[in-house]
């Protein structure tokens, strides 16, 4: 469809079944030396090293280096206390990124963070500071048309973490990312694999019986899929 200037206005959707997030997060990382942003996850950090869903040490068993940069000190001085390399840094601060003393890594994890952001534009421009000429970013992020954000307004609630600043679709995010000097090397969706816990009451089996039934659709239609991919490469120049 396009409007009278010629701008069109229907864009193709990604195709492939919804993959696991922290999967192809693991096997983008495998071998190679990476700069995982915002890795701290302040908030559920705690609760999820005492599951052994971190990521941060998952991706750190399949790396070959792997450095975690976060604004939030306190969380960078306990990943060092335990042995992991971590600084502190604002990632949409391209200077402060840059004065880092770290050699370029081959590919940067941003899960989770830009959502999170005011300057998204400012932050993928940031991260040329961190990475090799032809090197990968990753970002993974809430997809603006996951299921549950057109059913829950029919409860007449908004179901939303209350940091987020902003829902990303596959085409805002291409425009971004080709804004920012990224060119697009595959978008997907992913799905969160439903908990492994057993429910123990009525509502909670129906909850999971619906989710894997929404689960099993998805493998067909994934528009509706929990989040969105990213992969991005550097052309190796510097953008303006």
């Amino acid at each position: 469809m396009e409007d009278p200037t010629g701008i069109s206005w229907v864009h193709r959707l990604p195709t492939g079944a919804p993959v696991d997030r922290q999967d192809f997060l693991l096997k983008m990382a495998e071998g190679k030396r990476v700069a995982h942003l915002g890795f701290v996850d302040e908030h559920l950090m705690a609760a999820k090293i005492a599951d052994g869903r971190w990521l941060h040490t998952r991706l750190a068993d399949v790396a070959h280096e792997i450095v975690g940069i976060d604004i939030e000190p306190d969380g960078v001085e306990w990943a060092r206390a335990n042995g992991y390399e971590a600084l502190v840094a604002d990632c949409q601060d391209a200077r402060a990124l840059a004065e880092l003393p770290i050699d370029p890594v081959e590919v940067i994890v941003a899960g989770e963070i830009i959502e999170h952001l005011e300057a998204p534009g400012t932050f993928l421009r940031a991260c040329h500071e961190l990475v090799e000429p032809g090197g990968r970013l990753v970002v993974t992020t809430p997809n603006a048309a996951a299921l549950q954000n057109f059913l829950a307004p029919f409860l007449g609630v908004e179901l939303i973490h209350p940091d987020h600043l902003a829902l990303f679709s596959p085409r805002t995010l291409e425009v971004l990312f080709e804004r920012t000097g990224w060119s697009i090397e595959h978008i997907a969706y992913y799905q969160r694999p439903a908990p492994a816990r057993r429910p123990r009451t009525v509502s909670g089996w129906a909850l999971a019986m619906s989710r894997q039934a929404i689960a099993g659709a998805l493998q067909l239609r994934p528009y509706w899929a929990d989040g969105i991919l990213v992969v991005g490469r550097s052309a190796g120049s510097d953008v303006d």
